[in-house]
């Protein structure tokens, strides 16, 4: 019996260690998305923890990984190191498909399910020998981003003013091109304003 066996595990079971996924492009999904008060290390800190399960190009599971923000150092948001994790995490947010207005309102579970691919790439920090694995050029599904898109309008009704005013300027682009202005004008207009 092996090592597995001797603990009755299923090795199929175990999740494969992040720092073993190599740099390359993935498909993810969101399985977590969470406020953490403290870790092993730096219990006094506040951060936001956002873990991505991957695949490879064949759609076998690569792992997962976990994208960490401090939110708060010794319980202080405006510590130097917490305005970064706050920059970057607004960033990873927006490109999640989290839009501006819902960044205040946002906890996590808004983009638990979200579907994409992303990019691992390793580099080293300043000033640290050991490299580092950044998650970068995420891209959301369409599907994921038109069903956010359905959600806005009902959250507020500025975005959804904001998208329609562009639909009027296309078709007051078209209205100067007929020469006749006759009674037609009116069926110009998609919107039955006079």
């Amino acid at each position: 019996m092996g090592l597995f066996d001797d603990f009755d595990i299923n090795e199929e079971d175990v999740k494969t260690s992040s720092f073993d996924i190599a740099d390359g492009v993935y498909r993810f999904e969101i399985s977590d998305a969470e406020r953490r008060d403290g870790s092993t290390n730096k219990p006094d800190n506040t951060y936001f923890v956002i873990s991505f399960q991957l695949e490879d190009e064949n759609g076998d599971s690569a792992g997962e990984k976990q994208s960490w923000h401090t939110l708060a150092v010794d319980g202080d948001a405006e510590h130097r190191i917490a305005k970064i994790g706050w920059s970057t995490l607004k960033g990873l947010l927006l490109s999640l498909g989290i839009k501006g207005s819902e960044l205040q309102d946002f906890e996590g579970p808004e983009i638990v399910g979200v579907r994409g691919t992303l990019q691992l790439k390793t580099g080293a920090k300043k000033g640290n020998k050991d490299p580092y694995q950044n998650i970068r050029n995420i891209h959301v599904d369409d599907e994921d981003a038109e069903e956010e898109e359905a959600l806005a309008p009902k959250k507020a009704s500025k975005p959804a003013a904001k998208k329609a005013a562009p639909a009027k300027a296309k078709p007051a682009k078209k209205a100067p091109e007929p020469e006749d202005e006759g009674d037609d004008e009116d069926d110009d207009n998609p919107f039955g304003d006079d």
